[in-house]
């Protein structure tokens, strides 16, 4: 309770990095980025940083911006798996000779009730 509002934890000091799905890694990477892309020039006049240290900074920024583009990339891949899957799957269905009965699903209809037997 004593902590300032403005008090920063990274996710990776906290571990919550591990714990993340990717979606929500893509989300804090993005949001992160723009944080720094819309406060570049105020991140490098409010620290009175040498050239390499502001190189650095510059150099992590492009990280950053390798990491969002491979988790893009990453979560656009596993989409076009999964979309080929399921028309793969739909082909073999509708391919094979043996007729397989499926069922879309039911909502909120009533269950068959279980005589266990005739």
């Amino acid at each position: 309770m004593g902590e300032s509002a403005d008090s920063y934890t990274s996710p990776f000091e906290s571990g919550d990095w591990g714990r993340w799905s990717n979606i929500e890694r893509f989300n804090w990477l993005r949001a992160f980025y723009r944080l720094i892309e819309q406060n570049r020039e105020a991140i490098a006049r409010g620290f009175t940083l040498d050239e390499a240290k502001v190189k650095r900074l510059f150099d992590a920024i492009e990280l950053l911006k390798a990491k969002l583009t491979e988790e893009m990339n990453i979560m656009e891949q596993s989409t076009k798996y999964s979309e080929a899957m399921m028309e793969l799957s739909m082909d073999a269905v509708l391919r094979s000779e043996t007729v397989i009965p499926f069922s879309f699903p039911s909502f909120e209809t009533p269950k068959r009730i279980n005589n266990k037997g005739n």
